[in-house]
């Protein structure tokens, strides 16, 4: 086999002893600075699909009821369970256990109230559905606390409407 054809991972494990790359990963887990190339493989299959720039937004909600290893994710209707536990693994090195997920119906809402008419008059519409997942994690994650509204204004007043009053 030509030299050329190798990869990097495969000639980098070669010159370094097993003991140096067995450090290397645990400095790694330590650091997440491991280069790719040897990175251990992730503990399940991978998904096919190639997303290099998503353009999909995930929410990371706060949710106090369930336990320091669930977190629940509020995600587009397109995205699936795997999709989901492969963004999570590629982007923050977090392994999911498990993910389930449930698609929020949207609400009846009037469109508008009729002129001279009672309150209960008038087209129906349906808010958007919503899609949300909660992944069981590996390792417990807390939330930080939540922050005060002395304390949201003390270093970001303006955005309050503190600062534009004043100008």
């Amino acid at each position: 086999m030509p030299a050329s054809s190798r990869s990097t991972a495969g000639i980098i494990q070669n010159l370094l002893p097993k003991k140096a790359i067995q450090r290397l990963y645990k400095q790694s887990r330590q650091t997440n600075l491991l280069p790719p190339q040897l990175r251990p493989p992730p503990p399940f299959p991978l998904g096919s699909k190639k997303v290099y720039l998503p353009n999909i937004v995930i929410t990371l909600k706060r949710n106090t009821k369930l336990e320091p290893r669930h977190a629940v994710f509020e995600v587009p209707l397109n995205l699936s369970k795997l999709d989901l536990r492969d963004y999570l693994w590629h982007l923050y090195n977090v392994k999911a256990l498990s993910v389930r997920s449930s698609v929020l119906p949207g609400l009846l809402r009037r469109k508008y109230k009729v002129p001279d008419q009672p309150v209960r008059r008038g087209p129906m519409r349906r808010t958007r559905a919503r899609k949300k997942m909660i992944v069981q994690l590996a390792k417990p994650f807390r939330f930080p606390r939540a922050l005060l509204p002395g304390e949201l204004n003390k270093g970001y007043g303006f955005l309050w409407g503190n600062g534009w009053a004043n100008e």
